[in-house]
């Protein structure tokens, strides 16, 4: 499978988007640290911010984030949306998106096989909005997959925020072509 667009993700207000020196150090749903970087990206503003409102909200973190868009281009990517790729992974939604330590270790498992498959990316059901068809892409910055997108919105702070305090998206930004090719 081929991805072949924008996508968003949240940085810190006025952070250079192609920063990608902290992502080694930190570990995810999609990457383990010290071991390999994955860079976090959501294929529509409202599933960033309801990624927003579950990283940050919840633990009361009140810095401004700035809403950006990344320009992708990667292949192979992993499809863990299609049940058949699922099932050949040995694993469910339920799993995919829990936020038990059990889950979050299975994903990173199937991310270490994914690797070792030589997949660049991994297109997930978002476990921030797990009931709507909201999906995530979790791509690997070991290759030149990604630039800077057109866009950059403030998410969170000022009177053109994307979304309030809490993380709820409070206005729409105009869609992004992305071509998803199976």
């Amino acid at each position: 499978m081929r991805v072949d667009g924008i996508v968003w993700r949240q940085i810190p207000f006025e952070a250079e988007p192609l920063d990608f020196k902290h992502l080694r150090y930190s570990q995810g749903r999609w990457n383990r640290r010290n071991i390999y970087a994955c860079l976090y990206t959501a294929l529509t503003p409202r599933a960033v911010a309801a990624e927003y409102r579950k990283h940050y909200v919840r633990f009361r973190i009140n810095s401004p984030r700035d809403l950006v868009s990344m320009e992708v281009a990667v292949d192979p990517v992993l499809d863990l949306t299609a049940r058949r790729i699922r099932d050949r992974f040995n694993t469910n939604l339920s799993t995919l998106t829990g936020n038990e330590p059990r889950n979050l270790e299975a994903c990173r498992r199937i991310a270490d096989r994914a690797k070792a498959m030589k997949y660049q990316a991994i297109l997930a059901p978002s476990a921030a909005i797990k009931r709507d068809s909201e999906y995530v892409l979790a791509v690997y910055v070991d290759g030149p997959a990604v630039a800077k997108g057109p866009d950059r919105e403030p998410l969170n702070y000022g009177p053109d925020a994307v979304a309030d305090r809490l993380g709820r998206l409070i206005r729409s930004l105009p869609s992004r072509p992305l071509r998803i090719r199976r």
